[in-house]
């Protein structure tokens, strides 16, 4: 990614950030605005990064500069409607496109926080995701009608990208340490791991497999971690937990087949999904496991995604609908005041036992 690209992106957010700034005012045609030092220190940034993104409003029209005289807003401002069309984008990576939370419920959480808001779903490659993010985005950028990304499990070079491109963001999610200016909204996956490993080990199991699709994102550190309180509570020697990063469902089967032929097989599993949880289910049906001393237990990132199940599962104690609506809420606030600090929004969890 060029510093060019980067810079450009963040000019066309701050103009889309002013634009705002004079609607919320209820400026209209000749009414005076900000000079450039005044508008930086609403953006929280340079005189001359606030000049250039004025710049680009004067060009559409949306500002006129008179020398001497000052800043006033263009004819073009009551031409356009307050209530204009603007878009939010959810982006996820292909391989959890199944795994994501209700569609639905994330649009009305978000469109709780921005009336207007016409929200599209992009499943980003596997390969030069980058590129597939500024493409989706850019049209959006640069008409001035993005209002704001949700990214989920999107990778650090996306992530980096949406800071450094002052696009308001929230990650549904942990954020890495270096990206704390993101506002994030995500489950305590610690204690999460913590309650589910632990409850394999008070069920009596002395080897656990830790069944897993993700490729790498913040959260997962906070869930090893705690899986290895939990082994460590139960006085258990580290090796008593296997952990497999599988690219897909179908080898979930393949793996399983291999644990299960091992000197010390698992008796416990560990699924990070539901999907990933029956897999593992079918897996053991198709090695000819009919005796009950295996038991799978899963994560369920949010309450709407399971109702019942045949399985102990760890959840949010915070229904999907209200974590939605705080995205949607957040979203607006970071467009409406871009100088206000972003929160990380940690959601307490609960383990939830058959029914």
């Amino acid at each position: 990614m060029s510093n060019t690209t980067i810079e450009t992106s963040k000019i066309g957010s701050l103009a889309a950030q002013i634009e705002r700034d004079i609607r919320k005012r209820g400026l209209t045609t000749g009414d005076r605005y900000l000079t450039g030092a005044e508008a930086g220190l609403l953006l929280g940034v340079s005189t001359a990064s606030a000049n250039r993104a004025m710049s680009l409003l004067v060009d559409r029209n949306l500002l006129v500069r008179r020398r001497r005289s000052g800043t006033f807003v263009g004819s073009k401002i009551n031409s356009q409607a307050v209530s204009r069309t603007c878009s939010v984008y959810v982006l996820t990576m292909e391989h959890q496109s199944q795994d994501i939370p209700s569609t639905d419920l994330l649009l009305q959480g978000i469109r709780a926080g921005i009336a207007s808001a016409n929200v599209h779903f992009g499943f980003l490659p596997e390969v030069d995701r980058l590129t597939y993010v500024k493409e989706l985005l850019r049209d959006s950028m640069r008409s001035g009608q993005l209002a704001g990304v949700v990214p989920i499990s999107c990778g650090r070079e996306v992530y980096q990208y949406l800071l450094d491109a002052g696009i308001p963001t929230v990650v549904l999610g942990s954020v890495y340490e270096s990206m704390d200016r993101l506002a994030s909204i995500d489950m305590d996956n610690y204690q999460m791991a913590r309650l589910l490993a632990g409850h394999l080990f008070h069920q009596g199991h002395r080897r656990v497999a830790v069944i897993d699709n993700s490729r790498g994102c913040p959260g997962d550190n906070y869930f090893s971690d705690g899986i290895s309180e939990a082994t460590a509570d139960a006085c258990l020697p580290a090796n008593s937990v296997l952990m497999r990063f599988l690219p897909d469902i179908e080898s979930v089967f393949a793996q399983v087949r291999e644990m299960l032929a091992s000197d010390w097989p698992p008796t416990g599993f560990v699924a990070r999904t539901p999907r990933l949880a029956n897999a593992v289910e079918q897996a053991l049906k198709y090695c000819g496991v009919t005796e009950n001393r295996f038991e799978i237990v899963f994560q369920d990132y949010h309450t709407s995604t399971v109702k019942k199940s045949r399985f102990t599962f760890a959840r949010p104690k915070d229904n999907f609908a209200a974590m939605a609506i705080q995205i949607g809420k957040t979203l607006h606030r970071l467009g409406e005041d871009p100088s206000w600090k972003p929160e990380h929004i940690v959601i307490p969890v609960e383990l939830c036992h058959p029914q």
